[in-house]
């Protein structure tokens, strides 16, 4: 299992076929967009959602672009810098995109 830290923006589709099932992904500055329900890249997360990947943002993200928990999709996690950490802990790999 790897947690994929999405950094770079804009990021392209075939970094996301290189996930799989049981994969995590932490959307990161301004990639939050992405988790939003009218961005154009929803239904990307979706397709990757269906495939067991998790999907997980920060708070402090969140706030710094004007978005709130009811404009993101369903099963999109809202997690703090501590969870963060121990969501780190949890995923045998840490992958970092730039």
């Amino acid at each position: 299992m790897i947690l994929h830290l999405l950094a770079k923006s804009p990021v392209e589709n075939a970094l996301f076929d290189r996930m799989g099932r049981g994969d995590g992904i932490l959307l990161q500055s301004a990639n939050v967009w992405l988790a939003s329900k009218e961005h154009h890249g929803a239904e990307t997360m979706q397709r990757l959602q269906r495939q067991l990947i998790k999907i997980y943002v920060l708070i402090d993200d969140l706030q710094l672009f004007g978005l709130d928990e009811q404009q993101l999709l369903s099963d999109v996690q809202v997690i703090s810098m501590e969870q963060m950490v121990e969501l780190t802990i949890s995923y045998s790999v840490i992958k970092t995109w730039r």
